[in-house]
Protein backbone atom coordinates (compact mmCIF):
# COMPACT_ATOMS: atom_id res chain seq x y z
CA UNK A 1 0.00 0.00 0.00
CA UNK A 2 1.17 3.24 -0.94
CA UNK A 3 1.63 6.16 2.03
CA UNK A 4 1.55 9.92 1.06
CA UNK A 5 1.91 11.92 3.74
CA UNK A 6 1.38 15.79 2.87
CA UNK A 7 3.48 18.17 5.53
CA UNK A 8 3.28 21.67 6.42
CA UNK A 9 5.71 23.75 8.80
CA UNK A 10 5.06 27.45 9.43
CA UNK A 11 6.14 27.94 12.82
CA UNK A 12 9.17 29.97 11.76
CA UNK A 13 10.01 32.34 9.03
CA UNK A 14 10.23 29.66 6.31
CA UNK A 15 6.81 28.34 5.08
CA UNK A 16 8.06 24.54 4.54
CA UNK A 17 6.21 21.99 2.38
CA UNK A 18 6.98 18.40 2.10
CA UNK A 19 5.51 15.04 0.69
CA UNK A 20 6.59 12.11 2.30
CA UNK A 21 6.38 8.75 0.42
CA UNK A 22 6.58 5.25 1.60
CA UNK A 23 6.22 2.90 -1.46
CA UNK A 24 6.16 -1.46 -0.88
CA UNK A 25 10.00 -2.66 -1.63
CA UNK A 26 11.14 0.94 -2.40
CA UNK A 27 12.98 3.55 0.02
CA UNK A 28 10.44 6.30 0.94
CA UNK A 29 10.90 9.41 -0.92
CA UNK A 30 11.11 13.23 0.71
CA UNK A 31 10.20 16.09 -1.49
CA UNK A 32 10.83 19.37 -0.26
CA UNK A 33 8.80 23.26 -0.93
CA UNK A 34 10.14 26.05 0.61
CA UNK A 35 9.98 29.90 1.06
CA UNK A 36 11.35 32.55 2.97
CA UNK A 37 9.22 35.44 4.02
CA UNK A 38 7.45 34.91 7.34
CA UNK A 39 4.00 37.58 6.10
CA UNK A 40 3.85 35.44 2.97
CA UNK A 41 2.97 32.23 4.73
CA UNK A 42 -0.88 32.68 3.93
CA UNK A 43 -0.30 33.39 0.08
CA UNK A 44 2.49 30.68 -0.68
CA UNK A 45 1.49 28.02 0.76
CA UNK A 46 -1.23 26.11 -1.16
CA UNK A 47 0.60 26.79 -4.57
CA UNK A 48 3.70 25.66 -2.60
CA UNK A 49 1.77 22.42 -2.31
CA UNK A 50 0.09 22.37 -5.48
CA UNK A 51 3.70 22.13 -7.08
CA UNK A 52 4.40 19.57 -5.00
CA UNK A 53 2.16 17.28 -5.87
CA UNK A 54 2.15 17.80 -9.27
CA UNK A 55 6.11 16.91 -9.05
CA UNK A 56 5.53 13.43 -7.82
CA UNK A 57 2.76 13.22 -9.85
CA UNK A 58 0.55 12.83 -6.42
CA UNK A 59 -3.15 13.61 -6.22
CA UNK A 60 -5.06 15.27 -3.18
CA UNK A 61 -6.81 11.71 -3.28
CA UNK A 62 -4.25 9.74 -3.17
CA UNK A 63 -2.88 11.67 0.17
CA UNK A 64 -2.99 9.12 3.37
CA UNK A 65 -2.91 12.00 5.99
CA UNK A 66 -1.93 15.79 6.70
CA UNK A 67 0.65 16.70 9.27
CA UNK A 68 1.76 19.84 10.46
CA UNK A 69 3.86 21.53 13.18
CA UNK A 70 1.85 22.81 15.39
CA UNK A 71 4.05 25.10 17.29
CA UNK A 72 4.79 26.76 19.55
CA UNK A 73 6.21 29.58 17.14
CA UNK A 74 4.86 32.54 15.23
CA UNK A 75 1.70 33.08 16.01
CA UNK A 76 0.89 33.78 12.10
CA UNK A 77 2.39 31.47 10.98
CA UNK A 78 0.97 28.32 13.36
CA UNK A 79 -2.62 29.67 12.58
CA UNK A 80 -1.81 29.39 8.81
CA UNK A 81 -0.65 25.77 9.05
CA UNK A 82 -3.27 24.41 10.72
CA UNK A 83 -5.87 26.31 8.99
CA UNK A 84 -4.57 24.56 6.25
CA UNK A 85 -4.74 21.21 7.65
CA UNK A 86 -8.03 21.50 8.98
CA UNK A 87 -9.45 22.59 5.64
CA UNK A 88 -7.79 20.35 2.84
CA UNK A 89 -8.20 17.26 5.81
CA UNK A 90 -11.75 18.02 5.89
CA UNK A 91 -12.55 18.29 2.34
CA UNK A 92 -10.46 15.29 1.85
CA UNK A 93 -11.94 13.01 4.59
CA UNK A 94 -7.92 12.94 6.08
CA UNK A 95 -6.94 12.11 9.51
CA UNK A 96 -4.61 14.59 11.08
CA UNK A 97 -1.18 14.68 12.62
CA UNK A 98 0.16 16.93 14.89
CA UNK A 99 3.75 17.30 15.74
CA UNK A 100 5.46 19.98 18.67
CA UNK A 101 7.97 22.39 16.74
CA UNK A 102 9.96 21.79 19.45
CA UNK A 103 10.13 17.66 19.43
CA UNK A 104 11.22 18.15 15.65
CA UNK A 105 13.91 20.12 16.39
CA UNK A 106 15.17 17.31 18.83
CA UNK A 107 14.52 14.62 15.83
CA UNK A 108 16.92 15.35 13.66
CA UNK A 109 19.98 15.03 15.89
CA UNK A 110 21.08 11.25 15.98
CA UNK A 111 19.12 9.77 18.78
CA UNK A 112 20.84 8.88 21.86
CA UNK A 113 19.14 6.28 24.20
CA UNK A 114 17.64 7.66 27.31
CA UNK A 115 19.58 10.75 26.45
CA UNK A 116 17.31 14.09 27.68
CA UNK A 117 17.12 16.42 24.51
CA UNK A 118 16.22 20.11 25.82
CA UNK A 119 15.04 22.22 22.72
CA UNK A 120 15.24 26.36 23.62
CA UNK A 121 14.23 28.23 20.91
CA UNK A 122 14.06 32.07 20.90
CA UNK A 123 10.65 33.27 21.55
CA UNK A 124 11.63 37.22 21.17
CA UNK A 125 10.54 39.38 24.05
CA UNK A 126 13.87 38.05 26.21
CA UNK A 127 11.92 34.55 26.14
CA UNK A 128 12.58 31.05 24.98
CA UNK A 129 10.25 28.10 24.26
CA UNK A 130 11.94 25.15 25.70
CA UNK A 131 10.51 21.49 26.20
CA UNK A 132 12.85 18.08 26.80
CA UNK A 133 12.06 14.73 25.39
CA UNK A 134 13.45 11.30 25.62
CA UNK A 135 14.15 8.74 22.90
CA UNK A 136 12.90 5.03 24.10
CA UNK A 137 14.98 2.87 21.50
CA UNK A 138 12.58 0.07 23.37
CA UNK A 139 9.37 1.40 21.70
CA UNK A 140 10.81 3.67 18.83
CA UNK A 141 9.46 6.43 20.56
CA UNK A 142 9.81 10.15 21.84
CA UNK A 143 8.70 10.52 25.33
CA UNK A 144 7.85 13.95 26.57
CA UNK A 145 9.81 14.76 29.63
CA UNK A 146 8.63 18.20 30.12
CA UNK A 147 6.07 19.73 28.13
CA UNK A 148 6.73 23.09 26.02
CA UNK A 149 6.17 26.12 27.60
CA UNK A 150 7.66 29.68 27.71
CA UNK A 151 10.60 30.67 30.09
CA UNK A 152 12.51 33.69 30.54
CA UNK A 153 15.90 33.30 28.59
CA UNK A 154 18.37 34.24 31.73
CA UNK A 155 16.48 31.20 33.72
CA UNK A 156 17.45 28.70 31.17
CA UNK A 157 20.18 27.24 32.93
CA UNK A 158 18.84 27.26 35.78
CA UNK A 159 15.84 25.07 34.08
CA UNK A 160 18.14 22.56 32.99
CA UNK A 161 20.36 22.22 35.82
CA UNK A 162 17.06 21.52 38.64
CA UNK A 163 15.28 19.68 35.45
CA UNK A 164 18.15 17.12 35.89
CA UNK A 165 18.09 17.18 39.57
CA UNK A 166 14.60 15.91 39.67
CA UNK A 167 15.50 12.83 37.37
CA UNK A 168 15.57 9.54 38.84
CA UNK A 169 18.82 8.81 37.56
CA UNK A 170 21.94 10.36 36.20
CA UNK A 171 21.84 11.65 32.91
CA UNK A 172 23.44 13.33 29.82
CA UNK A 173 21.48 16.32 28.75
CA UNK A 174 22.14 17.41 24.85
CA UNK A 175 20.88 20.93 24.01
CA UNK A 176 19.36 22.08 20.77
CA UNK A 177 17.75 24.98 19.25
CA UNK A 178 18.87 28.63 18.40
CA UNK A 179 18.57 30.47 21.72
CA UNK A 180 22.19 30.58 22.34
CA UNK A 181 22.61 31.98 19.01
CA UNK A 182 19.59 34.34 20.07
CA UNK A 183 20.72 35.21 23.32
CA UNK A 184 24.79 35.05 23.56
CA UNK A 185 24.76 35.82 27.26
CA UNK A 186 23.53 32.41 28.18
CA UNK A 187 27.01 30.57 26.98
CA UNK A 188 28.82 31.13 30.32
CA UNK A 189 25.67 29.97 32.92
CA UNK A 190 25.26 27.08 30.54
CA UNK A 191 29.45 26.31 30.34
CA UNK A 192 28.71 26.15 34.15
CA UNK A 193 26.76 23.13 33.67
CA UNK A 194 28.42 19.26 33.88
CA UNK A 195 27.87 17.51 31.27
CA UNK A 196 25.93 19.54 28.99
CA UNK A 197 26.51 19.06 25.59
CA UNK A 198 25.43 21.02 22.80
CA UNK A 199 23.74 20.53 19.59
CA UNK A 200 22.61 22.00 16.49
CA UNK A 201 21.38 25.65 16.54
CA UNK A 202 18.61 24.43 14.51
CA UNK A 203 14.49 25.80 13.65
CA UNK A 204 12.13 23.39 13.23
CA UNK A 205 12.16 22.37 9.81
CA UNK A 206 9.60 20.22 7.66
CA UNK A 207 12.05 17.24 7.55
CA UNK A 208 11.79 17.16 11.29
CA UNK A 209 8.12 17.23 10.87
CA UNK A 210 7.74 14.88 7.98
CA UNK A 211 9.67 12.13 9.98
CA UNK A 212 7.65 12.19 13.47
CA UNK A 213 4.66 12.09 11.17
CA UNK A 214 5.69 9.22 9.38
CA UNK A 215 6.59 7.28 12.78
CA UNK A 216 3.02 9.18 14.44
CA UNK A 217 0.94 7.70 11.34
CA UNK A 218 2.48 3.82 11.86
CA UNK A 219 1.68 3.83 15.76
CA UNK A 220 -1.81 5.24 14.93
CA UNK A 221 -0.98 8.69 16.09
CA UNK A 222 -3.51 10.82 14.70
CA UNK A 223 -6.88 12.89 15.52
CA UNK A 224 -9.43 14.46 13.60
CA UNK A 225 -9.56 17.54 11.26
CA UNK A 226 -11.76 19.22 14.24
CA UNK A 227 -9.19 18.66 16.62
CA UNK A 228 -6.05 19.80 15.03
CA UNK A 229 -5.15 23.20 17.21
CA UNK A 230 -2.04 25.39 17.29
CA UNK A 231 0.00 25.12 20.53
CA UNK A 232 0.37 28.47 21.79
CA UNK A 233 2.76 28.26 25.03
CA UNK A 234 2.63 32.02 25.18
CA UNK A 235 -1.05 33.43 26.89
CA UNK A 236 -0.53 36.50 26.56
CA UNK A 237 1.89 39.19 24.65
CA UNK A 238 0.31 42.92 25.84
CA UNK A 239 -0.69 44.29 28.96
CA UNK A 240 -4.58 45.79 28.87
CA UNK A 241 -5.18 49.56 29.02
CA UNK A 242 -6.50 49.13 32.76
CA UNK A 243 -3.53 46.73 33.76
CA UNK A 244 -1.45 49.81 32.28
CA UNK A 245 -2.88 52.04 34.22
CA UNK A 246 -2.43 49.90 37.40
CA UNK A 247 1.44 50.53 36.79
CA UNK A 248 2.07 47.45 34.73
CA UNK A 249 4.50 47.99 31.58
CA UNK A 250 6.45 46.16 29.34
CA UNK A 251 5.78 42.74 28.75
CA UNK A 252 3.92 39.98 30.76
CA UNK A 253 6.72 37.86 31.79
CA UNK A 254 7.02 33.81 31.66
CA UNK A 255 5.62 32.44 34.86
CA UNK A 256 8.34 29.87 35.65
CA UNK A 257 10.57 30.81 38.96
CA UNK A 258 13.65 28.85 39.51
CA UNK A 259 13.35 27.35 43.16
CA UNK A 260 14.50 29.44 45.76
CA UNK A 261 17.39 26.80 46.65
CA UNK A 262 19.19 27.59 43.57
CA UNK A 263 19.25 31.36 44.04
CA UNK A 264 22.02 31.31 46.57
Amino acid sequence: MNTHILVLETSTQVCGVALLSALPDEPSRLLIREHEGSGEHAERILPLVESLLAEANVSRADLSAIAFGQGPGGFTGLRVACGVTQGLAYALNLPVIAVSSLLAVAATAQAVADQIEVVALDARMGEVYVAAYRHRVDKNAWETVREPMLLDAEFLALWIEQLTAQLEAPVTVRLSGDALTAFPGLAAPLAELPGLQLGEAGKPTVEGVAALAMLALQQGETIAPEQAMPLYVRDKVAFTTAERQLGQGGNPSAPWRPAETNLS
